[in-house]
């Protein structure tokens, strides 16, 4: 949820429509074949085993995992605006984080391809 809200920042300033655009592609997206054990394993746990993208949770249970390559991006941010971010919406940052799964990529990664795509139009 982190990463898809520092994206969508960064991806609204070049352009506001993006990431609803970006939302509908994340939502359509599949695989063009297979994926290693990992990132199946990874995969079923994003989509709830069922094809179905899990439902909003509630508060965290436990410490807050970031991946490094977020953490150095929040750490830029200024701890008001850190809340905001962790207040994303949890279906589409599950269809963001599963797109990019699908394309070997981060989601900052997927999302700036596609905007690239989009934008090169």
């Amino acid at each position: 949820m982190l990463e898809r809200s520092l994206t969508v920042e960064e991806l609204t300033a070049l352009d506001p429509s993006l990431p609803a655009i970006l939302d509908v592609h994340a939502t359509a997206a599949r695989t063009n074949g297979a994926l290693s054990g990992a990132a199946s394993v990874y995969l079923r746990q994003l989509t709830g085993g069922a094809g179905q993208l899990l439902p909003a949770a509630g508060p965290l249970a436990g410490p807050l995992m970031i991946p490094v390559r977020v953490a150095t991006r929040v750490q830029r941010a200024r701890d008001e605006r850190i809340v905001g971010l962790l207040e994303g919406d949890l279906a589409r940052s599950v269809a963001w984080e599963r797109a990019a799964l699908l394309e070997n990529r981060t989601i900052a990664e997927w999302a700036s391809w596609q905007a690239l795509r989009l934008l090169s139009r």
